[in-house]
């Protein structure tokens, strides 16, 4: 589990990055799988331009231009909507603007995001490792990004160039 956000006293609800989905727990301990969030092909640009290729002779330099990426959901919230909002940071290889957030419909179960009405994106890609996510009291998803660069550009690369709070208006969207 990666975050968490309470139910009030129908238990919470937990963004599972390792299981890549996003779970409901119940007081007594009862776990339900409300969605599951895909791999999806991403870039592999990014992260060959952090280990130096193509002159660093790193083995990643020979990764294809894309590869399947998980999604890794690092962060739920409620929204003023009552749906379940999902951000997510986007594992190996690291690409930057390919992190999406999901809205989760509070009936769903064993939704498959992307293809299922219960899950759906509400912003594909645009984000670079999501971290967190919050709504403000007029609406506004405030989403947080680790780093510009990639969780591995800090993990792995020796820095980054910071993250950032981004507002986000997702009237406009749903």
């Amino acid at each position: 589990p990666y975050d968490v956000a309470s139910l009030g006293g129908q238990g919470v609800l937990v963004a599972d990055a390792g299981g890549n989905d996003l779970l409901h727990v119940d007081n007594r301990g009862n776990v339900d799988v409300l969605a599951v969030f895909p791999s999806e092909l991403v870039s592999t640009d990014n992260i060959k331009a952090l280990v130096g290729c193509p002159g660093s002779g790193d083995p990643l330099c020979g990764l294809p231009p894309q590869i399947p990426g998980e999604a890794v959901p690092t962060s739920v919230a409620i929204g003023p909507d009552g749906y379940y909002y999902v951000g997510e940071l986007k594992g190996f290889p690291a690409p930057t603007g390919a992190s999406n957030i999901w809205r989760v419909s509070p009936d769903a179960s064993w939704a498959d995001c992307g293809s299922s009405p219960d899950c759906v994106k509400v912003f594909d890609g645009g984000f670079t490792s999501i971290i967190d996510l919050n709504f403000g009291a007029d609406g506004t998803l405030y989403v947080a990004e680790l780093d510009e660069s990639s969780w591995f550009a800090i993990e792995f690369g020796g820095g980054g160039v910071g993250g950032t709070v981004n507002a986000c208006d997702v009237d406009m969207l749903t």
